[in-house]
Parts: C-alpha cells; structure tokens; sequence
C-alpha cells in the first residue's frame, strides 16, 4: 500500500493502528489504489458502522445507485 501511494510505510502504519487520522484526499487515493470510488467506501463504512446510510440520506442513493 505505502509503495503504491508513495509515502513511508510508517505513514500508513499509523493509519492502521489508529495514530493517524486521514483527511479525505488521502482517503480518495486510497479507494483509488483499492480500485474503490469514494461513494462506494463511505456507503460500505456505514453499513459496517451500523448507520446504513440512513445518516445522511446514502441509503436512498444506494438502492438506486448500487443495486
């Protein structure tokens, strides 16, 4: 991941255990390496979260948008 998005492996180290937190353009370039949009991401936090998209109004665009 770290070669990939071009910074230290430390660096993402510190994502992972929580040291860090990212801004959204690092998140966008992440879901970028994953092969994953940023609305896919966001909808797929939620629903891990236990939000479902209910919070901000996702799940009406997901039903349409995501099948």
């Amino acid at each position: 991941m770290a070669g990939r998005l071009g910074v230290p492996q430390s660096f993402v180290s510190k994502y992972e255990t929580g040291e860090r937190r990212l801004d959204v353009e690092e998140v966008q370039a992440i879901c970028r390496v994953l092969g994953l949009s940023l609305v896919e991401f966001a909808v797929e936090l939620e629903e891990r979260q236990g939000l479902g998209g209910r919070r901000f109004g996702l799940a009406r665009h997901r039903r349409r948008d995501f099948g």
